[in-house]
């Protein structure tokens, strides 16, 4: 089984739209392990973090940073905090990524995504948008299961009250 689901950055890495100092836009050495910045300063690799996310998730990045920005005409532009320019890299989400982004690429990917904004997205957008269904309220599997089945039920009920019964206009 292959995922065919787009990732949050997919719209912007398809058209190249991430901002000009976006680390996608800096070239990577496997050699030297280390990535070039648009000015050809070298970003060294410098020690590994472990990181975890709210839910607990635990995940690895490589922490890259440039000997010296000083005197970079793009400084200001390139650099977030004090000191020179850090990148934090998740080798791990840039492979997934990567292979995401050739699934959906390929034609049998573009065909399933114009499939599935007529099979599904409209009816999260319903449930989310209109009705408030921002998260589930019960807990566990079984009682997730039967929460989706009953908002599932309450969509497909009012699309078909919403089918049938249309007032007739009086013709005078």
């Amino acid at each position: 089984m292959e995922a065919y689901l787009k990732y949050p950055d997919f719209n912007r890495d398809v058209k190249d739209g991430h901002p000009p100092f976006h680390h996608s836009r800096f070239a990577y050495d496997p050699a030297a392990n280390a990535f070039t910045c648009p000015e050809g300063r070298p970003l060294r690799f410098q020690h590994n973090e472990e990181r975890k996310q709210t839910s607990g998730f635990k995940y690895q990045v490589e922490v890259y940073e440039c000997e010296s920005c000083a005197g970079c005409p793009f400084h200001a532009a390139c650099v977030k905090g004090p000191g020179n320019r850090r990148i934090h890299y998740n080798r791990r989400l840039q492979a997934h990524k990567q292979k995401a982004l050739e699934r959906l690429t390929s034609p049998l990917g573009v065909a399933l995504c114009r499939q599935r904004g007529n099979a599904c997205e409209s009816l999260f957008g319903d449930l989310k948008h209109n009705q408030g269904v921002g998260r589930f309220r019960l807990r566990g599997l079984p009682k997730v299961r039967l929460e989706a089945m009953l908002w599932s039920i309450s969509y497909n009920l009012r699309k078909l009250f919403g089918m049938e019964v249309k007032p007739k206009l009086a013709k005078g």
